[in-house]
């Protein structure tokens, strides 16, 4: 299957991480507008090294399956793919990464 489109995929599995660590943190304990505040500062200041995460997992073509998005790059196609089609080409997109 030769797609028609080009698909580029952000690899952000720290920012996943980071706001899943920020947002454990405030629903814990984010019970008024500057408690809140302070953990979103207190959030960034102790997870800063969660960014590192990315360079062990770079060589990982499924850590796709975590970003925070998925940017699109091309034209709309006329034909329509079915359902498996498109499985087909993520599996294949896979296998080439």
């Amino acid at each position: 299957m030769q797609p028609t489109t080009a698909v580029k995929f952000s690899h952000v599995l720290k920012q996943c991480m980071a706001w899943s660590y920020q947002y454990l943190l405030l629903s814990l304990f984010g019970f008024s507008n500057q408690m809140r505040l302070l953990l979103k500062a207190f959030a960034r200041l102790t997870g800063f090294w969660l960014k590192y995460f990315d360079y062990l997992t770079r060589w990982n073509p499924y850590q796709i399956e975590a970003a925070s998005g998925f940017y699109f790059l091309g034209k709309k196609s006329t034909r329509r793919l079915s359902d498996a089609a498109v499985l087909r080409y993520y599996e294949e997109t896979i296998k080439r990464s």
